[in-house]
């Protein structure tokens, strides 16, 4: 951790490896007040060959890392070992916090904590179908002051091109996704969306369209 008077801690194991798990794909965010939080997705291994997912999630406070990881989900069906549940975590400046992730059967879930709170039970951001997210590029998250959230991912229908596509979650949920760039023709294709989110809940959307 890098302090206001700049330095750098010495570094510290926060999340253990193992024989029967292995941590990977780590995200973390922090607060104005200097909390954070950390997401990862853990693999169970089976005679040391990745099996089934499950999305964790640990927070930081005044320095010291929680002792207990918090399970958001566990036993995702994950025939690729968990290849594709990519987690990604935003925090607000008072500390609200929000984790969401894609699963196998290409669905996207999302867990809520207020800040001094537990977590909520995952809720589904975009329903399981044909659809296809692209491996390298996780959902993309951000949050206003208030604790309101965007999201935004590219998807692709079987043999298509990826289409962007958006969800707010306002007043403890979503809205529902909505396609917000249909690109029909066989040359096009959305890719690396980028996403930002101002304190009033104002938000813009970018993304390379080809």
């Amino acid at each position: 951790q890098f302090d206001a008077a700049g330095t750098w801690s010495p570094p510290s194991e926060v999340v253990a490896d193992a024989s029967t798990r292995a941590p990977r794909a780590p995200d973390v965010a922090m607060a104005a007040s200097g909390q954070a939080v950390l997401a990862w997705r853990e693999n169970g291994v089976s005679q040391n060959v990745p099996t089934r997912a499950t999305i964790k999630v640990k927070r930081m406070a005044g320095g010291v890392w929680q002792s207990t990881d918090v399970a958001l989900v566990s036993d995702l069906p994950s025939p690729s070992g968990g290849a594709r549940v990519q987690p990604r975590v935003v925090v607000n400046a008072r500390g609200d916090a929000l984790v969401i992730w894609t699963q196998e059967d290409n669905s996207l879930r999302a867990a809520v904590a207020p800040a001094s709170g537990a977590w909520g039970a995952p809720s589904v951001v975009k329903a399981a179908d044909a659809t296809i997210f692209p491996r390298e590029v996780p959902p993309i998250v951000a949050m206003d002051a208030l604790g309101r959230a965007w999201v935004t991912w590219t998807q692709a229908p079987p043999g298509g091109n990826p289409d962007l596509y958006v969800n707010r979650y306002t007043a403890g949920g979503w809205q529902g996704a909505t396609l917000h760039e249909n690109l029909d023709g066989p040359a096009e294709s959305a890719t690396a969306p980028a996403l930002a989110m101002n304190a009033r809940g104002e938000a813009l959307v970018a993304w390379h369209q080809g």
